[in-house]
């Protein structure tokens, strides 16, 4: 009877130490696929910081580039400005003339 006890005492050892071995095999898997979960998810933030910056890189250009057309236009309305006073001035250069040839009595 005493080695019967030994025996299951044994038995009861090996089955608490081998519940305890599963146990922690169990806490090292989950360690790992937590791990590889952050890992992951690490990935996909530093995929989205990317395209955040890709995002912001493209709209500095739209930005860059409407500020260009702006100034194009801003320039052509400019040109536009000029050549009509430019217009302006020579009808009045025309008039001033033609008012002057009119007031000079012709040569005989």
């Amino acid at each position: 009877e005493e080695s019967r006890r030994e025996f299951d005492e044994m038995e009861a050892a090996q089955r608490a130490s081998a519940a305890d071995q599963a146990r922690i095999e169990s806490v090292a898997v989950q360690a790992i696929r937590d791990q590889q979960q952050d890992e992951y998810e690490a990935s996909l933030a530093a995929d989205r910081q990317k395209d955040v910056e890709k995002e912001a890189e493209a709209e500095k250009a739209r930005g860059v580039e409407r500020e260009a057309r702006k100034k194009a236009r801003e320039e052509e309305r400019k040109k536009q400005q000029e050549k009509d006073q430019a217009a302006r001035s020579q009808t009045k250069v025309e008039k001033a003339v033609e008012a002057a040839r009119r007031a000079v009595p012709p040569e005989p």
